[in-house]
């Protein structure tokens, strides 16, 4: 069993945005005070592309060198994109242990899991956080 992480970062500004930033210049010469403003300068945001991150955890029941996170509410869609998220239920660590995804988990970053043992999946992908307030979906193949 898999869940997904996703990792939220500073708000997006869309492409097509324009941004425009005119300085100003406050100063005193010769006793008289002066006011200066630059000429306009306007940037336009394009589509950019920021490379991902993936990153593994495995639950840490000792809490030993782990970090807390929140691995749910997790969710699984099968068909096509139009079709709605079946959620899942909480993994079970080996030995029956019920882990709450929705609370905060001990978790470690891994590179070897053992049968039958949960992975948590964290993915981070900057220019791909539409929303820095929720959630993203992404699709994992």
């Amino acid at each position: 069993m898999a869940l997904l992480m996703m990792q939220n970062a500073g708000a997006v500004t869309r492409p097509g945005t324009v941004i425009s930033n005119t300085a100003n210049a406050a100063f005193t010469f010769d006793g008289a005070n002066l006011d200066s403003p630059s000429n306009a300068a306007d940037v336009t945001v394009t589509e950019g592309s920021t490379p991902s991150q993936v990153r593994f955890f495995q639950y840490s029941p000792s809490g030993q060198g782990a970090v807390a996170k929140t691995a749910g509410p997790t969710g699984c869609r099968v068909g096509d994109a139009g079709e709605p998220f079946t959620p899942l239920a909480n993994p079970t660590y080996p030995g029956g242990e019920v882990l709450d995804a929705a609370g905060s988990l001990n978790l470690v970053a891994a590179r070897r899991f053992h049968q039958g043992e949960p992975i948590f999946v964290e993915l981070t992908d900057l220019d791909q956080n539409l929303d820095a307030s929720a959630r993203d979906i992404t699709q994992v193949t």
